[in-house]
């Protein structure tokens, strides 16, 4: 009698593995239909094909060129500079540049009067803001932090309104 049971049992078990393994296979295709439903929805659209033209003898249609695209600018020099920074003890590093300041056209005639009569001042606030820079704004690639600074105390100092500091011609020394 004991050797009827166990086929039996054995015949039921078989049934519910496969139902279990159905109902996995069922959640797992599933979570692929959910996710192929949100991956559409959440990717950006292509932008449609540009229709063609219907007269060949048409010119092409005329693309920006980068220099159309950049608003008009100009560049008004700030003069070389030539600062120590001791404020890590035991370390100076002596910092070489040239500042260059960009503004709009318009502003430039009233920008280079007050460059001449606060230039004293102004390389004072240039040299206070490098001696009191840390060891890591100095090393930052692109000077961004430094720039900052620049450009909102030049701001300050001269009442105008300087869109951005460039720092050219870099050189850091370190004793």
């Amino acid at each position: 009698m004991a050797t009827d049971t166990a086929p039996a049992e054995t015949v039921q078990a078989a049934p519910a593995r496969k139902s279990k393994f159905m109902m996995i296979v069922g959640i797992i295709a599933v979570l692929i239909v959910a996710q192929a439903v949100i991956t559409y929805f959440l990717m950006p659209k292509a932008a449609p094909a540009a229709a063609a033209p219907t007269d060949p003898a048409a010119p092409p249609p005329k693309t920006p060129a980068i220099a159309d695209e950049l608003p008009e600018t100009a560049e008004v020099p700030l003069g070389d500079h030539n600062c120590t920074n001791s404020s890590n003890p035991g370390t100076s590093i002596h910092f070489n540049f040239k500042l260059v300041a960009i503004v709009t056209p318009d502003k430039v005639s009233g920008i280079k009067p007050k460059l001449e009569s606060h230039s004293a001042r102004l390389r004072q606030t240039i040299a206070k803001i490098i001696r009191s820079a840390k060891l890591e704004d100095l090393n930052e690639p692109s000077f961004g932090t430094i720039r900052r600074l620049l450009r909102e105390e030049i701001n300050r100092l001269l009442r105008v309104d300087i869109d951005e500091i460039v720092i050219t011609d870099p050189h850091l020394i370190e004793n």
